[in-house]
Parts: C-alpha cells; sequence; structure tokens
C-alpha cells in the first residue's frame, strides 16, 4: 500500500481530525470548518496539548501577511462552533494563546478510494479560473465589513450575507471573494439566481456554471456535489431568497460531499442549516445630526458615496456649505442604504439637493434612476421594496404593514398591540421573527431588551400598503390606545429604571405619541382619544424640555376640550407651564392659570387649584412682582396643608424659599430651603409636576446662591457643583438647565471660576434642547464671560449684565454695546427697593455714573455705593456688601479719605471666614495692601 494511500487522523474520544482529507468529525460525522480554521486546529493537534502562542498561529497560518488579533478570535469561535458539545477542548490562555485539550493521539488510516464514474471538473485559461466580474467603482465605506466578512470566510464554509434590498450584498460579497479566489485551486464561481424562478432549476444553474456535463436528465443536488467532490473551489449563490429552500438543500449537500468547497450566499433570508454563518450587511454609517462641519459629514460612508456617484453624474457638490447639512439629511432618512443613496445622488445631479431633500415625503416616486445594467428590481426604489413584499405571505404582509404604524423602534408588546384582532402573543413573535429573517424587520442590538424597526424607506412603503389596505384607521386606533395607557405608568417606570434608560424610551414614546396625535387629530381620526393623550403626555413633554411641542400638541387639543371640564382646566395648566417654561408672556402665563383656577374652584378639583396658584405665583415670580408672588406663596402653601398633601406642601417650602430670596429676605430663605431639603424630594404623582426640577437640584442652586450672597463662597461653590452634578444624574433637561443657570455659571463668575464658567456654558449647548430661552440665556452668559477678562469698561458691561440676567427673564443684551456707554438707570428699568440683587444693581450704577464722568457723577456714585452698603447689611448680603465696600473706600482714597477707606474694607473683609482666593477677596486684600501703603502713618 502506498504512502498515499495511508492518512493519519488525531483522535480524542469521539472527535476526530482527519488530516489528508482535511476533515473534522464529531461522533463520526463530518462537520463544517473552513480552511483557514481547519489548519488552525491541524496546528494545534499536531502540538499535543501544548500552547500554541498568537504569534506563532499567525505566522503559521498567515505567513508574511499582517493579521489582527481578532482574525483568530473569529477562527477560534468557528472551532467552537464546529466541536458543538465538545467546544470546551479549544481552549484558550488568555493574551497568550491557545491549546488543544484532550488526549489527541494519532492512527494511520486507509485512504478511502474515491467513487468511479465521477468528472473531474476541467476549466481553462490560468489557474484558478473565476468567472467573478471586475469591479468597477470603488466600493465605498465598508473596509471593515470586508476585513470582517474575509475572515468568516475562511474560517467558515458557509457564510450568507443577508440584509434588505439595496443594502449591497453582492457587491461586498464579490469584492471579498475576489481577494479570496487565489487561495482556491479550482476557481471561484458565480451562480446568479435571480432570474431563476423554478427551484427544480437551481441545481442545473450550479452544475452548468461549474462546466460539469452531468447531462440533460435530472439533475439532483447529491449529483452536482458528488461531480465536484474533492474540489478546492469558492462558490457564490447570488439572490436566493426566493430559492431559499431548494438552496439550504443543496449547500447542505454541498457540505456532506465536498469538503473543500466554501459557500457563500446572499439573501434577504438565512439558510438556516447547520453549519450556515450568518453575516449581516449593515447599513453605510450616516452623519449624526451633531455633524455639521463638511468633514466630518463627508468622512461617513453614506455621504461619501453619494458626493461621488454625484460626481459620476457631473455634479460636485463638495465646495457649496449650504449642500453638506442637506446630505447628511437624505442619507439619514434613507437610512444609509446604498442603492437608495445612488438614487438619490443621480437625481441630485439632474434637480439639485434641495429638490432631492424636500422631495423625499415622495421617494418612491422620485428615486427611480437605477442603472440600465442592474437587476429589473434595483432599478427603482420601489421596486427593490415590491421583490420582498411580495415573496411574503399574505399573514406576514400584514404584519409587516401593521408594524409600520410605529414611528420608530417598538417592542413585542406593542406589536401584539395592533396585531390582527385574535392574534396570540407567540403568533405575533413568530410573525417577526419571520420578518427579521427576510431582513425587512431589524432587531435591536440589546440582547436583553428585545425591540425591533423598520427601516425608514421599509416603513413608507409598508404604511402606503397599510393605507390600501383599508385597515389604517384601526390600527392607527390600536396604536393611539396602546401609547395612553402606557403614560399612565410613567411614574412607576421613572422610579424603576436606569435614568438613561428611561429618557431614551421617553424620547421614542414621543416619537410615537406625535404620529398618534397626528391621525387622531385628522378628519378620520378619533378626538377624544387624540383629548387623552395630550393631557396624558403632557409630563413626558415636560420632562424632554420639548416646551414648543407641548404648546403646540395643547393648543391643538383645547378646542376639542368641553368648556369648563377637567379636560379643560389641564390643558389650560399645561398650557401655561408650557408659556412659563418656553419664552414665557407673563401676561398671557396668568391669563392662563386664571382660567384653569376658575375651572378648578368650580368643580371641586384640589390638585387643579393648587397647580393653578402655583402658575399665578410664577407669573408674578416671571413679572418681578414678588410682593405679590409672596402672597401667592402663602396661599398655595395654606391650600396645601389644607388638603394634607406631603407633595404639595413640600413645593410651597420650595417656592417660599425662592421668593424670600429674590425678596433679599436671606434667613426667611435659607430657613426654607433646608427645611425642603430636609423633606423627601419627589412630588406626589397625582400633581402631575414630575417635570419639574428634583429638589436636590433646584433647592441645591437655591442654597448655593443663598450661601454667596451670605458670605460663604466656598460652601457656595460646592452647593452649586452639587446642584449641577444631581441634575446631570437625573438627565432632566429642565433640571440641568435650572442648576446650571440659576447657580452654576453665576457661582462661577462671582467667584472668578471662570474655567468652570466655561465648561458650564458648553453643558448649556449641549442640552440646549432647541429651546430659545435657553439659547438666549446661553448668549448672554458667554457675552458676560467674554468680557470678564477685557479692559475697564468690557469688565463694568459684564458686572450689568451679570446683577440682571434670570432664568425667567432676560434682558435685551443682545442688543447691548460692548462698551460701558450703558444710560443710567436702563431704559425703562425700575429698581424695586430691597431685592436680592438691589446693592449690586446700585453698586454697578454707580461703577456707570463714575465712567460716565458727568457733573455731579461722584456725589451721585457715592450716594448710591452707600444706599448699596445699607441694603446689603439689611440684607446679611455679605458678598454684595464687599462689592459696595470695595467700589466706595476706591472713590474716598480718590477723594484723600485714606483712613476711612482702608478701615471700611477692613471691617468688612474681616467678616468673612472663607473663599479667600475667590476673586472679590483677593481684589479687596490688593486694595487693603495698596491702601496700607499709601495711610499716613501717626507720629
Amino acid at each position: 500500500m502506498t504512502d498515499e494511500e495511508i492518512r493519519a487522523v488525531y483522535a480524542s474520544g469521539e472527535c476526530e481530525i482527519d488530516i489528508a482529507r482535511r476533515e473534522l468529525r464529531v461522533r463520526g460525522s463530518p462537520v463544517p470548518v473552513g480552511g483557514r480554521a481547519f489548519e488552525i486546529i491541524e496546528v494545534l493537534a499536531r502540538s499535543a496539548g501544548e500552547l500554541v502562542t498568537k504569534d506563532d498561529l499567525m505566522n503559521r497560518i498567515w505567513p508574511g501577511a499582517i493579521v489582527m488579533e481578532n482574525t483568530l478570535q473569529v477562527h477560534a469561535a468557528a472551532i467552537r462552533k464546529a466541536l458543538g458539545p465538545y467546544r470546551t477542548l479549544l481552549k484558550t490562555e488568555s493574551g497568550r494563546g491557545y491549546r488543544l485539550l484532550g488526549d489527541w493521539a494519532a492512527r494511520r488510516h486507509v485512504a478511502a478510494r474515491p467513487p468511479n464514474g465521477l468528472q473531474r471538473m476541467r476549466v481553462n485559461g490560468e489557474s484558478p479560473v473565476t468567472n467573478f466580474p471586475v469591479t468597477v467603482t470603488r466600493l465605498i465605506g465598508r473596509s471593515t465589513a470586508i476585513a470582517r466578512l474575509r475572515d468568516l470566510m475562511s474560517a467558515y464554509r458557509v457564510v450568507t450575507l443577508t440584509g434588505p434590498g439595496g443594502i449591497g450584498k453582492t457587491t461586498l460579497a464579490l469584492k471579498v471573494a475576489r481577494r479570496l479566489v487565489g487561495e482556491f485551486a479550482d476557481g471561484g464561481w458565480l451562480v446568479e439566481l435571480a432570474s431563476l424562478s423554478d427551484p427544480a432549476l437551481v441545481p442545473s444553474a450550479v452544475a452548468s456554471t461549474l462546466k460539469l456535463g452531468l447531462g440533460s436528465g435530472s439533475v439532483t443536488p447529491e449529483a452536482v456535489a458528488r461531480a465536484v467532490g474533492d474540489r478546492k473551489l469558492l462558490l457564490v449563490l447570488d439572490n436566493c431568497e426566493h430559492l431559499i429552500e431548494v438552496v439550504a438543500t443543496l449547500t447542505e449537500t454541498f457540505l456532506r460531499f465536498c469538503p473543500y468547497t466554501t459557500i457563500v450566499v446572499t439573501s434577504r433570508e438565512i439558510l438556516r442549516i447547520q453549519g450556515e454563518c450568518v453575516f449581516r450587511v449593515m447599513p453605510l454609517d450616516v452623519p449624526m445630526i451633531e455633524h455639521t462641519q463638511s468633514a466630518e459629514i463627508f468622512g461617513q460612508g453614506a455621504a461619501e458615496l453619494f458626493l461621488t456617484r454625484a460626481a459620476e453624474f457631473g455634479a460636485d457638490f463638495s465646495s457649496n456649505s449650504a449642500y453638506p447639512p442637506m446630505i447628511a439629511a437624505i442619507c439619514r432618512h434613507l437610512d444609509g442604504i446604498p442603492l437608495a443613496i445612488e438614487f438619490a445622488a443621480a437625481r441630485a445631479a439632474t434637480l439639485g439637493v434641495e429638490e432631492v431633500a424636500s422631495g423625499l415625503h415622495d421617494r418612491f416616486a422620485l428615486l427611480t434612476s437605477g442603472r440600465r445594467t442592474a437587476l429589473p428590481r434595483h432599478r427603482t426604489l420601489r421596486a427593490t421594496l415590491d421583490w420582498s413584499y411580495q415573496l411574503l405571505s399574505e399573514a406576514e404582509r400584514d404584519m409587516l404593514r401593521r408594524l409600520a404604524i410605529f414611528a420608530g423602534p417598538f417592542s413585542l408588546d406593542a406589536a401584539c398591540a395592533v396585531a390582527v384582532e385574535g392574534a396570540s402573543n407567540i403568533e405575533v413573535a413568530d410573525g417577526i421573527a419571520d420578518l427579521v429573517s427576510k431582513s425587512l424587520v431589524i432587531r435591536g442590538a440589546d440582547a436583553v431588551t428585545a425591540e425591533f424597526r423598520l427601516l425608514e424607506t421599509t416603513r413608507v412603503y409598508a404604511l402606503d400598503r397599510l393605507k390600501e389596505s383599508g385597515a389604517f384607521d384601526d390600527v392607527a386606533r390600536r396604536h393611539a390606545a396602546y401609547f395612553l395607557a402606557l403614560l399612565g405608568n410613567l411614574h412607576q417606570e421613572r422610579r424603576s429604571k436606569p435614568q438613561d434608560d428611561y429618557l431614551a424610551a421617553s424620547r421614542r414614546r414621543a416619537d410615537e405619541v406625535h404620529a398618534a396625535l397626528e391621525w387622531a387629530f385628522s378628519t378620520r381620526g378619533d378626538s377624544a382619544i387624540g383629548l387623552a393623550l395630550t393631557v396624558a403626555a403632557v409630563p413626558l413633554w415636560f420632562e424632554l424640555f420639548q416646551m414648543p411641542t407641548a404648546r403646540g400638541r395643547v393648543e391643538q387639543a383645547l378646542p376639542h376640550a368641553e368648556a369648563g371640564s377637567d379636560d379643560e382646566m389641564r390643558l389650560r395648566i399645561a398650557f401655561g407651564h408650557g408659556l412659563w417654561y418656553g419664552t414665557p408672556d407673563n401676561a398671557a402665563v396668568e391669563a392662563t392659570f386664571t382660567r384653569a383656577l376658575d375651572i378648578a374652584e368650580r368643580i371641586g378639583s384640589t390638585a387643579g387649584r393648587m397647580q393653578a396658584l402655583w402658575g399665578m405665583w410664577a407669573s408674578r415670580r416671571g413679572q418681578a412682582d414678588y410682593p405679590a408672588a409672596l402672597e401667592l406663596a402663602r396661599r398655595y402653601a395654606d391650600a396645601a396643608e389644607d388638603a394634607g398633601d406631603v407633595g404639595a406642601i413640600h413645593l410651597g417650602h420650595r417656592i417660599l424659599g425662592l421668593t424670600h430670596h429674590f425678596l433679599g429676605h436671606l434667613p426667611a430663605a435659607r430657613e426654607f430651603a433646608e427645611r425642603a431639603l430636609s423633606q423627601p424630594h419627589h412630588f406626589d404623582p397625582t400633581l402631575d409636576l414630575g417635570y419639574q426640577a428634583e429638589t436636590p437640584v433646584a433647592i441645591g442652586a437655591l442654597l448655593a446662591r443663598i450661601l454667596w450672597l451670605g458670605g460663604f463662597p466656598d460652601q457656595a461653590a460646592d452647593a452649586a457643583a452639587q446642584a449641577v452634578a444631581a441634575a446631570r444624574n437625573t438627565g432632566n433637561l429642565f433640571g440641568i438647565f435650572y442648576a446650571v443657570v440659576f447657580a452654576g455659571l453665576p457661582i462661577a463668575l462671582w467667584t472668578g471660576d471662570l474655567e468652570s464658567a466655561l465648561y458650564r456654558i458648553d453643558l448649556l449647548d449641549e442640552y440646549a434642547a432647541a429651546n430659545r430661552r435657553v439659547e438666549e440665556l446661553r448668549t448672554c452668559f458667554a457675552r458676560a464671560l467674554g468680557l470678564r477678562e477685557g479692559n475697564e469698561g468690557e469688565a463694568l458691561v459684564a458686572s450689568f449684565i451679570e446683577s440682571r440676567v434670570d432664568q425667567v427673564s432676560v434682558p435685551p443684551f443682545a442688543d447691548l454695546a460692548f462698551d460701558a456707554n450703558i444710560p443710567v438707570p436702563l431704559p425703562g428699568e425700575e429698581h424695586l427697593d430691597r431685592l436680592w440683587n438691589t446693592p449690586e444693581l446700585l453698586r454697578v450704577d454707580a461703577a456707570l455714573l463714575l465712567w460716565h464722568d458727568a457733573p455731579g457723577a461722584v456725589t451721585a456714585a457715592e450716594e448710591r455705593l452707600l444706599r448699596a452698603l445699607e441694603v446689603a447689611r439689611g440684607q446679611s448680603a455679605l458678598s454684595w456688601e464687599l462689592r459696595a465696600a470695595m467700589d466706595l473706600a476706591q472713590v474716598w482714597q480718590r477723594q484723600g479719605r485714606v483712613a476711612e477707606a482702608h478701615d471700611l474694607l477692613v471691617s468688612t473683609y474681616g467678616k468673612f471666614t472663607e473663599g479667600f482666593g475667590t476673586s472679590d477677596l483677593v481684589r479687596a486684600r490688593s486694595l487693603i495692601e495698596a491702601l496700607e501703603s499709601t495711610r499716613p502713618r501717626p507720629g
């Protein structure tokens, strides 16, 4: 017997590694494993259980090539999958390499003779040969996918590329196949199955492509596989979804009879056979909304493809700065699907980018410029979806149509809510699973919480089919009812879910609510369910800081509410809050809450009465009518006490503390603030005030201001930082805005911590949420920060801004000149005596008078500074007292009253026990030293 007739086999238990046949067997049956993966297991078997390092493996399997470590991991995973119940035999030594456990004894076996009568496949020309088409265009945005697919195709014997139509499965498969074909002695072969309608002809198509010469009779998968036999070839079966059953059978047969054949399948549906490795082709990367620069936008694969294809049609969109944001939006709306983007680029080259961007609502009529050489189903966007839709059963079509009602990701529970009447949860789950396998529904990445979605183009197509079916109104009603019920559990969900998860779910839920309301208030909808949904969604919108949305939706619902009803009261309260938290028109705010209060008292709604009183307090506070605001705060607190409502009593303490602060009543403000902080921090859910900033945020910010005013700068800085951190931990957008604007930025500016001020301005950028008031306040604080380190006049303007900015009312600082030519007082401004900022307003006015140097300016400035000192001392506002004392000391110094100036400043400075590194105290210490150096010495 010759050596060729003898082969070595390594065996351990029920596993065998046949070196000559390059076959891995488990329990006597061959299991599929790719060529490179087999080489790895062969090296490990020959090493007799010894560790083989990663470097040694890579040098022996890929000599001279640069191979990433994750390539080894891919192949190790393939080996374990093939070993099945014996997967633990492959041992990973972390950071070092691999070893094969078990006692792998080498045995010598007689080689089996090949069966008689099989023809050897013959090919002409240079070897290896292939019929793969030559690539004529660059594959854009797929470098990572190419590398990953190369690894999979050398680790597994069957790799299925799956994904929705137009995503580029064929292009990617052929790109990688051409790179690997040199490793297959008998070449690489493409079998195009798109035009084949009869499943029985699939084996003949493969035999014909491979030139097997099996005759004109019936050709079976086994006959084709036996004819291929031991040939080493790469077979690409393209566009298989309509022939999936017979392709699966053929592929399984090849796995049994053709140990050296690797098969690549492209299909919108997977084969579902043993040994199959599924590679889901993902959309191209699309520019995110936050990508605004051309380099960022065109650095994403989808936008690069758009630009490249448009250039091929003679259009250059790279030089006009107006185009990148439009192209980014187009790519996002088309989900990064290459075929759709190529259609869009072709249309843009003819019609212009603006026309395409604005016309995507009718994308199936617009995007029709496919390549003449493309398959018929790829020549228009609609044809691509028609092909997939027609392959579905009627039950699958109905499921797809109904799922299109969701504006974004949906859960299995949500899908059950819109499913056909009588469908069980199991039937719905099975239906979704079938659509996932056919690449029409996308499963989310979270392995724990199953969520699904439709690509936007698929959704638009299926939504059209839903409307054509006549079931749209029924499905839309089910959708609206589901989210109405879901909104009733917001308070429980808020407390049970991690904050980031809860907010992410809330944003998606808000999109669904908008879609439901569009139907509910349409001519075919149901205004009653729309009214209930609007009322229920108000806390959701406010938590997300979507004030313009809330106002618009409430205005839409109000005409449908019965006059004087509970619904009207709730909507009026919501509308008032929307005005207050957005761009407050305080007259409108007060009128809205006054109407709500009237209804609440008429229908006996205690909760409504308290909410209306809160709104009337807020309106007066926004008008700076603090005496009236204090009276309303007391009315609110009394009503809360009468009702015995713990949450309302807590809120009463909050607004009393806040109002006393604005009135300059620092001791009372601190008492109420500390009382509120010592109480439970959550509101009673029945108040529907969950969108308020939590107490550690709101009252922590208030306490920071009180501490700074009282002369405790270090404690104030710590309290402000804690309030901002607490707000960020909650993720509540309004809370972040409140903490930053009310305490974070003012305290940073007042203490001279400009680095923290800059960081907190960036936070406003991050959380602006398209709210105009946030934008205005950010502009004010950014301007103040920019002027702080300017010349004397610019620093004076900064102080002018800082003493007047309020998170409710924003003076017109956008028009303020960058110098100190500010009239005193500001036109239309009347100083109310003894408010929290009265000492600082008087001080800044005095500084402006001195800057203008008009006749009598020194006398007038001195009067204001003396008054500032008096008010600051009456309020126990030591920080304002120090600022006024510093300015007055400088006035007296210029008048030659050095001793008085020195004594005043030393006396005020001596009241401080901390904060000596903050800007005001550093400046005060410097002034004291300067006065001491010029003070006449006794004797």
